[in-house]
């Protein structure tokens, strides 16, 4: 399967049809296009513990369908069918070509190959204009265009990921702004580096600017291909101060770290001393309680749930890498 970290796995659901049955899941997004896809059914991705096994995944992927999580999750993604089918028969395509065979030998003449190429490189949100890729072969340049768009695929779960963060913090403390304004949008996709270290100086002023920024990148109102390279580097450096602060428990996202002040025990009796650094790896919000699962370096589980005002209380968070979700 598809790994985004070492936690998790993701696997690849379509609802079922009419709502009856069970939600069908498949190990890579290649079986799941080949299924084809029914009108009016939705797909979606989840990311499962990646030591799930089969019962398990699919009781998850049943609780995802009944509860919609696609429509407002992160680790639950809506995806359009029509795109993603259109993507691996591009790929069909151009597997079809013999070994040897280059692009510049069929472009011109062969309308198959050139819908199929274009059609990659359209996913991939990267300029393509003939006769780039001309002295590969196809297969190299189906290779090359298929990991653009795969790159492209997680740069946006990255934004999505990052747009959340923000989105969640800024409600919280009150910090949401409108429309980013256009001088400080140029210099955020801009290589002036230290014109933006200035501007993230203050965490979650950097973060009222950023989200709109995110907005654009995410919508693709920003396409041009360096300004989006550098948006996403600054929205990443300002997703770093700004997770780096006092977070209510009850706003705590998967992969974020915090150290713990005092010494724990985890199973079978193990002490774990103060100081060891911990990543959330589940948030339950079961009726009136909030629980926390997290793990370190060791591969110690701890489990910590949250009742009452305990729930409204803060922890000191020491960031994440949204490039690894």
């Amino acid at each position: 399967m598809e790994k985004q970290n070492t936690t998790l796995k993701t696997v690849y659901c379509i609802e079922p049809g009419d709502g009856v049955g069970p939600v069908e899941w498949y190990s890579s997004r290649e079986e799941r296009s080949a299924r084809g896809s029914d009108d009016d059914v939705q797909w979606f991705d989840l990311d499962v513990p990646a030591d799930a096994d089969d019962a398990a995944i699919a009781f998850l992927a049943d609780t995802a369908y009944w509860s919609k999580l696609y429509l407002h999750g992160v680790e639950c993604r809506k995806v359009s069918a029509s795109d993603e089918i259109a993507k691996y028969s591009a790929l069909e395509v151009l597997r079809r070509y013999p070994e040897s065979a280059t692009v510049g030998e069929f472009y011109d003449t062969d309308s198959d190959l050139r819908t199929a190429l274009s059609g990659l490189m359209e996913h991939s949100h990267t300029s393509f204009e003939y006769p780039d890729f001309a002295h590969l072969t196809v297969g190299q340049a189906a290779k090359k265009a298929f990991g653009l768009v795969k790159e492209a695929e997680a740069i946006d779960h990255e934004l999505t990921t990052l747009e959340r963060f923000f989105r969640l913090r800024l409600v919280k403390v009150g910090h949401m702004q409108g429309n980013m304004p256009g001088e400080a949008a140029d210099l955020f996709t801009s290589n002036d580096a230290e014109v933006a270290t200035n501007l993230i100086s203050d965490p979650m002023a950097a973060a009222a600017l950023l989200y709109p920024l995110l907005l654009d990148l995410k919508s693709g109102a920003i396409s041009n291909d360096e300004a989006r390279r550098y948006g996403l580097d600054n929205a990443r450096s300002g997703f770093a101060r700004a997770s780096r602060i006092n977070v209510p428990i009850d706003r705590l996202m998967h992969g974020e770290t915090f150290t713990l002040e005092a010494s724990v025990t985890v199973g079978r009796g193990k002490v774990v001393p103060a100081g060891e650094v911990w990543t959330v790896v589940r948030v339950q919000k079961p009726a009136g309680v909030l629980i926390v699962t997290s793990k370190n370096a060791a591969g110690d589980f701890l489990l910590r749930q949250y009742e009452g005002l305990a729930i409204s209380g803060c922890l000191k968070t020491e960031g994440r890498d949204t490039s690894k979700d």
